[in-house]
């Protein structure tokens, strides 16, 4: 099966991720309410996840059955930091 993202797609989300490394994050003027006007989170750093790793959180199911992730591609984790706390974004 192969993957429905088409290549304009895929080069919108790449778009999106090198603003986001370079912290240069655009928010839509319609949800610019929705986020504080300072930002207060920290972006760490990121990590090299394993497969198996990846596909055990639930929302990699769909990718992986519409084919659009298989275990040849590489896995990463990103760290997030606010005050105390710590997300994880993994792609």
């Amino acid at each position: 099966m192969q993957c429905p993202l088409n290549t304009e797609l895929s080069n919108k989300y790449l778009s999106m991720l090198k603003l986001v490394e370079n912290k240069n994050i655009q928010i839509p003027l319609g949800a610019k309410d929705l986020f504080p006007s300072k930002n207060s989170s920290v972006f760490t750093g990121w990590s090299s996840i394993s497969w198996e790793d990846y596909k055990s959180h639930k929302f990699a199911q769909d990718l992986i059955q519409t084919g659009c992730i298989n275990e040849k591609a590489n896995f990463y984790k990103a760290i997030v930091e606010r005050g105390r706390g710590e997300s994880f974004i993994l792609s």
